[in-house]
């Protein structure tokens, strides 16, 4: 008997071990993939520095350093800190902190490195917000001065994440090591099967196979454990498929809006370059010139405030909304179809409220009147209509909004689309109207906010009806 317990003690230590190397194998390889995760986001933080520096570049060479303060200080949004540091480490410019507020950044480490003609990526906590940081610091040389432009990405979420998954490891392999130890000698001839059948998919996991299932037996005391680990996988898989999504989202729309940025870019370099070479130009030819540098400035303009105004509403989602107020809905589509009527008399269309219930809703009005804008805005662009209809009324215990076009309609097979950022029906003619692709996102992210939605429908005898549907009071 006692040769029996002696053997029936030694497997727990047995197994214990082998439980700690796969604990181990699992960290390394969550390590591995959290470096992987951390070199995407440096390689990422370069190419962000890189887009700025030419923004911001010529600016500084044409002496032009409160403007190069207000662009750096557009960029308001918490997943990007943008800041303008001189020669001698005084801030210039921080779009997230007033420049007198903060230190000298001359022995910051991304600063000093960039100084002195190395500059490398640096995660750290910020010493002025107490997050983790990603920062990436550039020279730029304007009028025989050295600026740095610093550009810092917020990683908190995936430093606090690897601390928490680390930290869970050790905790769930000190807990199963006080388990093991007291309850394995009494229940090893039981759980034998189902402890290597667990150790199986854990080895796949600690191999990186996040995808494994764990085998959670109908009884016996491994079940709880296996659901456990079953819970810890899943939640781990939730989050790397979140950090993809996240991932592949940011990487596209960066690509988009370089697009979309480039193009106008380009067509004012080549007008500007095209007058300052030619000394003869003809005035017409110079009048076209201009105004195509005048038309692509303003695209510009009007992309870059539809981003700031999609950053600032996607910061927004999630927050407690106590800054709403109560007021009447038809208010804020009235100032709307006012906003717009200018617009639409030139382009001899008609833009009126045709009904309007006395229907009131929490919210923002200026935000509500935005989206309502942009939706009569696109109408008046792109339907052909020669009339826009709105109307407020109550449906139930909700708002609804309606705009009515009887234009040209959009196709079916574009609905499920049209709301996505950048996404055109028609891009060239989008483009050569002025749209920026983001008219109708702003308008969804505007309806999320307030807990609503906006949909498509077909405007019997042709044309297209967009309802805006939000709680009402």
């Amino acid at each position: 008997m006692k040769s029996e317990n002696r053997t029936l003690l030694l497997f727990p230590a047995v197994l214990l071990a082998a439980i700690v190397v796969l604990a181990g194998l699992a960290f390394w390889e969550l390590s591995a993939f959290t470096e992987g995760i951390r070199q995407e986001t440096l390689s990422n933080i370069r190419e962000e520095s890189e887009l700025i520096r030419r923004l911001v570049q010529p600016l500084l060479e044409e002496g032009r350093i409160d403007d190069a303060r207000n662009l750096c200080n557009t960029f308001d949004r918490e997943s990007l800190r943008i800041t303008l540091i001189g020669d001698d480490g005084k801030v210039e410019a921080d779009s997230s902190r007033q420049a007198d507020e903060l230190p000298n950044h001359l022995m910051r480490e991304e600063v000093a490195s960039a100084l002195a003609g190395h500059p490398e990526a640096v995660t750290r906590q910020s010493e002025s917000t107490g997050r983790w940081m990603t920062y990436h610091a550039t020279v730029v040389e304007a009028n025989g001065r050295k600026y740095i432009l610093r550009t810092a990405v917020n990683t908190h979420r995936t430093e606090s994440l690897s601390r928490l998954v680390r930290g869970a490891i050790w905790t769930a392999l000190g807990l199963g090591i006080t388990a093991f130890l007291v309850l394995l000698a009494y229940i090893l001839w039981r759980i034998k099967g189902p402890l290597a059948a667990l150790q199986a998919s854990m080895d796949r996991i600690a191999e990186g196979d996040l995808e494994a299932q764990i085998p959670v037996p109908s009884h016996g005391m491994v079940k709880p454990i296996a659901r456990n680990v079953q819970e810890m996988t899943e939640r781990l898989r939730s989050q790397l498929h979140k950090l993809q999504k996240m991932e592949t989202f940011r990487r596209d729309f960066l690509s988009n809006v370089s697009h979309e940025i480039k193009t106008p870019l380009t067509a004012i370099i080549v007008a500007a370059e095209t007058i300052q070479q030619t000394s003869d130009l003809p005035k017409e030819q110079f009048d076209k010139l201009v105004a195509l540098m005048c038309a692509q400035s303003q695209r510009l303009n009007s992309l870059v405030q539809d981003i700031l105004a999609l950053s600032s509403l996607e910061h927004r989602q999630g927050e407690q909304r106590s800054e709403f107020y109560s007021f009447r809905l038809s208010d804020a589509v009235e100032e709307a179809v006012n906003e717009c009527r200018e617009v639409a008399n030139r382009q001899g269309c008609d833009v009126t409220l045709v009904d309007s219930s006395p229907v009131c809703v929490l919210g923002d009005a200026q935000l509500l009147t935005q989206a309502v804008s942009n939706l009569i805005s696109n109408a008046l662009k792109y339907s052909g209509s020669q009339s826009v209809t709105l109307a407020v009324s109550r449906v139930g215990d909700r708002a609804v909004v309606a705009c009515i076009d009887h234009g040209c309609g959009i196709p079916r097979e574009h609905w499920p689309r049209i709301f996505e950022r950048f996404y055109r029906i028609n891009k060239e003619r989008s483009r050569s109207l002025g749209g920026t692709g983001l008219g109708l996102a702003i308008v969804k992210h505007i309806m999320q906010l307030h807990r609503g939605s906006v949909e498509i429908d077909e405007t019997p005898g042709g044309g297209a009806t967009f309802r805006l549907t939000l709680p009402a009071l």
